[in-house]
């Protein structure tokens, strides 16, 4: 080994390595001990919220929370923990919140809260596609419902892949090497963004009285063109398939050739502004499923 790439580590005669297998060759790093604890200890205040959130992100085990407690503060701090998962108060006293980190990392390695992340978003999507189609627009509601279930897993993936970096030891409990770890942070938020925008076309669907049956069907058409992308790009990312990355690379024109045609169409409707913004939400769905489809592709390709 490098002599300076271990007094940088301060080995010595006896310590670990993790070692990683790549397409290239073997990824080798120093196997720290994994600490069972990463604790903090805060005090409340208006941006009580902001910082649970960035600890959690962080990988802190526990956090104590102190100071001035009022009823206002107690309601935020159960609402973050509530979209976090694993964190859960475990005591709650007059001058301090205790929070811990319940959740087992083996259980969900990132691989699969990826996977998990990613099929929820997708049912949003699909759903929106449904509504517009059928327009029961009450389906929108339940598509509006699951978007923080697509933020839990996006920040639990965060966190892990954050670990991961910092903790080898934690990386090979989660199933990820740190060098996989920025494509699926990329991928982690596209996927959430893509349930964003669905939620938010949703939420202008509510608004919509009745759509023309002309512009439903190019809606429809342009809605399951966006599904196609970003279903075939994380496939192709799962499997580095770069045939099925290129086939969704390619549908660039298409993409905008449906959008100006929505776009024409919908302009000569009262509902301009509203069937507007679903519009631009399918077009930010398709550019996601382009971004994950670039990921696929690698500079020794």
């Amino acid at each position: 080994m490098p002599k300076k790439w271990i007094e940088k580590y301060s080995l010595e005669k006896g310590d670990s390595f993790a070692l990683f297998e790549q397409e290239n060759g073997l990824f080798i790093t120093p196997k720290f001990e994994e600490k069972k604890e990463k604790q903090a200890e805060i005090i409340a205040d208006d941006f009580v919220s902001r910082k649970i959130m960035t600890f959690y992100t962080y990988g802190y085990t526990s956090i104590k929370i102190t100071g001035a407690l009022t009823n206002d503060i107690r309601f935020q701090i159960r609402e973050t923990v509530d979209t976090l998962l694993g964190y859960e108060i475990i005591d709650e006293k007059e001058k301090s919140v205790i929070i811990q980190d319940l959740l087992n990392p083996s259980e969900l390695p990132t691989k699969k809260a990826l996977k998990r992340e990613y099929f929820l978003a997708s049912s949003m999507h699909r759903d929106l596609t449904r509504a517009i189609s059928l327009e029961t627009f009450e389906l929108a509601n339940d598509i509006i419902a699951r978007d923080s279930e697509v933020d839990r897993l996006y920040f639990l993936i965060v966190r892990q892949l954050r670990s991961a970096l910092q903790n080898t030891g934690f990386a090979e409990r989660v199933g990820v090497s740190p060098l996989e770890c920025l494509d699926f942070r990329i991928v982690a938020k596209n996927v959430e963004e893509i349930a964003d925008s669905a939620e938010a076309a949703s939420r202008n669907l509510l608004e919509v009285t009745t759509i023309e049956d002309d512009i439903m069907t190019d809606l429809i058409n342009f809605s399951r063109l966006a599904y196609f992308m970003h279903e075939t790009a994380f496939r192709a990312f799962l499997e580095a398939d770069k045939s099925c990355a290129n086939m969704v690379i390619e549908k660039h024109d298409e993409i905008k050739k449906h959008k100006e045609i929505l776009d024409e169409e919908i302009l000569k409707t009262h509902q301009a502004v509203l069937l507007g913004n679903i519009v631009e939400n399918i077009q930010i769905i398709c550019e996601k499923g382009s971004d994950i489809a670039d990921l696929v592709f690698k500079p020794d390709d």
